[in-house]
């Protein structure tokens, strides 16, 4: 259970996390002049980027891991150095315990603040971050100013600290965790998230003025499908319009007005999934599970989905192999095999077309897969399955 705690703790530091700092509230470490080290820069006109997905509301942001490839890459400068910020300067919203993802957006005007207990639509326009409306998750109640502050306040015991957190979060508190993490904000503004088994999607009110609020446009409850599944963790929307959902024990695919469930694929009996799926252009889904056992194999898969339907057929594209895994960590990362979302690399012209993981070893290994077909000249790694690169 302490254990358990650690792991909440260090995520609910989130509780705070909708924030906007201007340049008057950063200051330089004084340690270094806010200049970082000697890098060579490379003109982003020469960076190859995963292709736009056209059923997204931006090419960036408008998904947790900021694009389909789940690649966490972004376009916008960023100083380099060190520096301090003050919150106290800041503009704030509250919400959480757990923010994890903002997105962008069909209005650069405008972004979808995404949390584990609500939705709210956030006015960004001339660099300001004010909540202009907001709604709760389904089944969800939202978390006051006051109880999200008393979260994250000092305890002088472990004891006064569950007791905190059990009260506020009930008790089982690591649940709200599995509300709202893997998001995204579709071509049409609607903003689709999970509560628990629920996944529901979210609307303005009035187009043309976001103050008149949000409203649950659908929710559908996936619990009688998700093959014994405790929750969901991951979601994505295809290029050619569907939403990929991923649970712990398989995947289903659903249509964006989740009103259909059009395909499932359920995983092999030996293996877990704790982490989110990536996607390309093509139609590949990428997932990476783990080893139900200590030690045990975790599994990286390319499934296609094409019109709403997932083959698992070679002839498709769809491949398997295996992974090392390793032992239960002690916190933040679940299971026994990668804590990581799989991660596109090689875009466009590039040479090689990958996709990374970190495996599930103690002490962890970056682990790249070939996502197309392997070339004729790639020298196998001994001991391992030839799909990897």
């Amino acid at each position: 259970m302490q254990k358990t705690y650690l792991y909440l703790m260090v995520c609910v530091i989130g509780a705070m996390s909708l924030a906007s700092c201007s340049e008057d509230s950063i200051s330089p470490d004084a340690g270094g002049d806010g200049d970082g080290d000697s890098t060579t820069e490379v003109p982003l006109a020469q960076v190859a980027k995963p292709k736009p997905n056209p059923w997204l509301a931006q090419e960036e942001y408008s998904i947790t891991h900021f694009n389909s490839a789940q690649t966490d890459a972004f376009s916008s400068a960023v100083k380099d150095g060190t520096f301090n910020i003050d919150l106290s300067k800041c503009q704030m919203t509250w919400s959480g315990p757990v923010n994890l993802m903002t997105l962008a957006s069909t209005s650069p005007n405008y972004m979808w603040g995404m949390s584990s207990d609500r939705v709210s639509y956030l006015d960004i326009s001339d660099g300001k971050l004010e909540k202009v409306a907001e709604a709760g998750l389904p089944g969800i109640t939202m978390k006051t100013q006051e109880q999200l502050t008393r979260i994250i306040a000092d305890h002088a015991t472990y004891d006064e600290l569950s007791k905190t957190v059990t009260d506020i979060l009930g008790p089982v508190p690591q649940m709200s965790m599995a509300n709202g993490n893997y998001v995204l904000c579709d071509k049409d503004n609607y903003a689709y998230t999970n509560a628990g088994q629920v996944m529901a999607r979210y609307r303005l009110a009035n187009p043309n003025n976001p103050k008149d609020g949000i409203m649950l446009d659908h929710q559908i409850r996936l619990t009688n499908f998700t093959f014994g599944s405790f929750t969901l963790v991951g979601a994505t929307m295809t290029y050619d319009g569907h939403l990929v959902v991923a649970a712990q024990n398989g995947l289903l695919v659903l249509n964006r007005a989740l009103t259909t469930i059009e395909d499932s694929y359920p995983l092999p009996s030996d293996q877990i999934l704790t982490n989110s799926i990536c996607i390309d252009e093509n139609g590949g889904v990428y997932v990476a599970s783990n080893s139900r056992t200590p030690g045990g194999k975790g599994l990286m898969q390319k499934l296609i989905c094409k019109d709403g339907k997932i083959s698992t057929s070679q002839a498709d594209g769809a491949w398997q192999a295996y992974y090392d895994g390793g032992p239960q960590a002690p916190c933040i990362k679940l299971g026994h095999g990668t804590g990581s979302t799989p991660t596109l690399m090689g875009f466009g012209q590039d040479k090689d077309k990958l996709v990374v993981i970190t495996d599930g070893s103690k002490r962890m290994k970056l682990v790249a897969f070939w996502r197309d077909e392997i070339p004729s000249d790639a020298q196998q790694v001994a001991g391992y399955d030839k799909r990897i690169a």
